[in-house]
């Protein structure tokens, strides 16, 4: 690869001028899936492949080590333009009314969270997240919860989050910082997920988000960048077929509509939602209802092609881990 730009660290005082989003209408209803109602505000300007650079916690004093050229921002996050689109299962597409869904306009990182990231977490982890932490601002009731709390779940100390992210070979996490701090964490659990983006002022996107920013929103994109599997646009079986490549490898050519990459193969990624049917109706919805696996979208490294498609839902065991598991987190415009 090739650098275009020396290499950048973030400070507090470092932003980059994002699109902005048009103001939300008023709250709706509650229904009993955890979704709540609302009026449109104007959609604003997208970020786009480069933009939409937040100073996050996580990439304040990292190097800007992300992306083909490894010299864009790691915590770049771009806006999504809320609207409506028709959800699928796999290859399935559905067409009645019954299974749209509706979003606001939100932020997704556009890269996986990497290990360089993660390591800030740890480094400056105190304990769990506080109640009600890491909410989605229009889903009730989806902040962190005590019952999270736990040594098999999201343990209090450091040295216990750090064997977590070592149980296997192909575990990318180092002690130190090496040469994968720009490739993406793996062998999370959804707890640990759930902590981080709480952590970095964010939150994992819900089901409905994330599979609405892979489809490209009303384009129903089979694959993130268009029709048809292409091993020139992911790390999957039939390309890389590496475990978590540096985030942004295949960019700009396998992102999405708007701008965020690997949202097709590298590592699977955790959702808010739990298992189970979707939510109907959906407007800013989510699966709140508890059973004993959450979502997973996306596929991962070692996959065939049409494990891939946007469309596609993935289980995770609550409290398992994985090198096949990431995550992403979502912001608010």
């Amino acid at each position: 690869m090739t650098t275009s730009c020396p290499h950048a660290h973030r400070s507090d005082d470092d932003s980059a001028g994002a699109g902005g989003a048009g103001a939300s209408g008023g709250t709706g209803g509650v229904n009993s899936t955890g979704s709540a109602g609302m009026d449109s505000g104007g959609a604003g300007g997208q970020g786009g492949a480069g933009g939409g650079s937040l100073v996050a916690p996580s990439c304040i004093g990292l190097l800007d080590d992300c992306g083909p050229n490894t010299d864009e921002d790691c915590c770049a996050s771009p806006v999504v333009e809320g609207g409506t689109f028709k959800r699928s299962y796999d290859n399935i597409e559905y067409t009645d009314a019954a299974n749209e869904a509706t979003v606001s306009s939100f932020r997704l990182d556009r890269f996986e969270v990497t290990v360089g990231r993660m390591r800030k977490f740890i480094d400056q982890y105190t304990g769990h997240p506080g109640v009600g932490d890491g909410a989605h601002p229009l889903v009730p009731n989806s902040g962190w919860k005590t019952e999270y709390n736990g040594q098999m779940r999201m343990p209090g100390d450091k040295a216990t989050i750090v064997k977590m992210l070592k149980v296997h070979p192909d575990c990318l996490y180092t002690d130190e910082a090496a040469s994968n701090e720009n490739r993406p964490i793996n062998c999370t659990n959804w707890y640990l997920a759930f902590a981080f983006c709480a952590w970095d002022q964010g939150r994992l996107p819900t089901e409905a988000e994330w599979n609405y920013a892979a489809a490209g929103g009303n384009e129903q994109r089979q694959y993130p960048w268009g029709m048809g599997i292409d091993s020139a646009k992911a790390n999957y079986e039939d390309s890389d077929n590496a475990v978590g490549l540096p985030v942004g490898n295949y960019s700009p050519d396998g992102d999405g509509r708007w701008g965020q990459s690997d949202l097709a193969g590298n590592l699977s990624e955790m959702v808010l939602d739990y298992s189970g049917d979707y939510p109907v109706p959906c407007e800013n919805c989510a699966n709140l209802n508890p059973s004993g696996q959450h979502m997973s979208r996306g596929g991962y490294w070692s996959q065939a092609g049409d494990k891939l498609v946007s469309a596609r839902r993935q289980p995770v065991t609550l409290g398992a881990k994985s090198r096949n598991w990431g995550l992403r987190c979502a912001r608010s415009p």
